[in-house]
């Protein structure tokens, strides 16, 4: 698997320096997820949309002869945007045959019906599109909004290695 970190995200301007981002990802995966692996291939491409990334992945993957398939993982919102062609390039992801979508859902809910209405306006907005569409739903996980908004205690929601990291290369995170 391949992590792809935003280089210039479409809507955040706060983020931190793409550089930075990348070592506390490596940092983060470490040895312990040994078939994951980051990639920098958006400072290259700069792509404005994800369909630019993947056609910039395409065009790659020409040249090394490969042939594999795209999981775009997001939240229930972007993917209704999706659905909806609310976004750039939305009709050729959902034409697009190798891929496929992830919605991740309500990552820290309690109430697993937010999760099931999640999931029925997104089944109800598939009928028009033949891409396949899974769910998943991660309890306890950590967003990067929970940290900017209490930088005090990184450890509360970061591993020990991306803590050190930030330390060490004086990191200022910005709201």
């Amino acid at each position: 698997m391949t992590c792809v970190p935003s280089y210039k995200h479409p809507v955040k301007t706060n983020l931190i320096d793409f550089d930075h981002r990348v070592n506390m990802l490596r940092a983060m995966i470490g040895d312990s997820l040994p078939n994951v692996y980051v990639s920098e291939i958006e400072r290259e491409c700069r792509p404005r949309t994800t369909y630019e990334l993947i056609m910039c992945l395409r065009s790659r993957m020409q040249l090394h002869e490969t042939n594999e398939s795209f999981v775009i993982v997001c939240d229930a919102e972007i993917m209704r945007d999706i659905l909806n062609l609310n976004r750039r390039h939305s009709e050729e992801l959902l034409r697009s045959e190798d891929v496929e979508f992830c919605v991740v859902l309500n990552n820290n809910s309690d109430n697993d019906s937010d999760n099931d209405d999640d999931r029925v306006s997104i089944l109800t907005h598939m009928n028009s599109c033949d891409q396949t569409i899974s769910f998943v739903t991660i309890r306890n996980t950590t967003r990067s909004t929970h940290f900017r908004n209490d930088t005090t205690n990184p450890e509360t929601y970061l591993p020990q290695s991306v803590c050190e990291y930030i330390r060490e290369n004086n990191i200022v995170f910005r709201v």
